[in-house]
This record gives C-alpha cells, sequence and structure tokens, in this order.
C-alpha cells in the first residue's frame, strides 16, 4: 500500500513540473513583443533642457536634504577585482539634513551616466565606499560613491531620493584636474 502511494506521489509531483515548465515556456514568448519597460527607459536616460543641473561645488536641496558634490577623480580600481570599464570615478560628496525628522540616505538613490546617457554600475571594492547614512535634524555626514567607468570628461550624477516618486537631483560631476 505504501508502495503505490509513493508512486502515484512521484508521478502527481513529475506531472506537475512538466505542466509548470509548459507554463511558463508559454509566458515568456509574449514578453518578447512587450515595448520596453521603465527599467530599460532607466538604462539609457538623457537630461532635459528645463531640469536643473547643478555643478560640482554647487548645493542642491531635496526635500530638506541638501546635497553637495564635492570633487571627482578617476582612479585604477582594485587590483583583485579591476573595473570592467576600465577606470573608476570617485564622487566625494556632502549631505546636510535640514528637516525636522530624521533623513535615510543609501547608495539605491545615486545613479550615474555618462556623456551620452548610458547608465554606469557602482564599484563596491573600496571599504570607504559610501553604502547608507542616517542622518539626524541638523545633521552633516561626507562619503564617497565609486562607479565603474569609461574614462571620459564629464559624468551625470543623479540623485533620486525616493524610487518611485519623480522627484531628482542632477549633477553635472567634472573631472579634477591632475
Amino acid at each position: 500500500m505504501k508502495r503505490w502511494i509513493l508512486w502515484g506521489a512521484t508521478l502527481l509531483f513529475a506531472g506537475g513540473m512538466l505542466t509548470g515548465c509548459s507554463v511558463q515556456g508559454q509566458k515568456a514568448e509574449p514578453k518578447a513583443e512587450n515595448p520596453p519597460t521603465a527599467s530599460d527607459a532607466k538604462e539609457k536616460q538623457e537630461p532635459t533642457k528645463e531640469e536643473n543641473v547643478f555643478q560640482t561645488g554647487e548645493t542642491a536641496s531635496v526635500d530638506g536634504l541638501e546635497i553637495t558634490v564635492q570633487s571627482a577623480a578617476l582612479k585604477d580600481g582594485n587590483k583583485y577585482i579591476p573595473p570592467e570599464k576600465g577606470k573608476v570615478l570617485a564622487v566625494q560628496f556632502q549631505l546636510a539634513n535640514r528637516r525636522d525628522e530624521p533623513a535615510r540616505v543609501g547608495v539605491e538613490a545615486f545613479n550615474l551616466y555618462d556623456e551620452d546617457g548610458n547608465a554606469l554600475q557602482s564599484y563596491f571594492s573600496y571599504d570607504d565606499g559610501f553604502m547608507e547614512a542616517e542622518l539626524q535634524k541638523g545633521e552633516t555626514k561626507k562619503g564617497v560613491l565609486y562607479f565603474d567607468v569609461p574614462q571620459k570628461e564629464k559624468y551625470v550624477l543623479l540623485y533620486k531620493p525616493d524610487l518611485t516618486g519623480e522627484e531628482e537631483v542632477k549633477f553635472e560631476v567634472t573631472l579634477q584636474p591632475s
């Protein structure tokens, strides 16, 4: 009796797996016909002319949080984990909380684009890289963001505090002369 129950359970499991595989295959085909998604648009984003773009050294204010990109410089990267695009851009910045309540800022709120609007990846091989900060009312903190970049003269750093919101600030990041 136990033998028949075991065989029956095995057949039901195998049948369920085959049915699940065929259902997944059917769902995957229509997705290829869909237009580009919002994540595809994030890959290539160009600033529009009506947006206010801040320069290195200027302070932008978003929802009671002041952000200043202080400097930017290219580095060679970690010898054990070399950057895929050739260089590492180190962006030094300062945050100041002018709200009446604490503010949390994470690395996910920052995105970097090259001059052509291509999204560039963060580079996490340095120990001093900024990950997140909890700023109390009136508190100021400094940090460094690292990005894997091709060597260019200018980049655009986008700060978007709420990933689902429309509020954002753009900084034109220019390299410091060596």
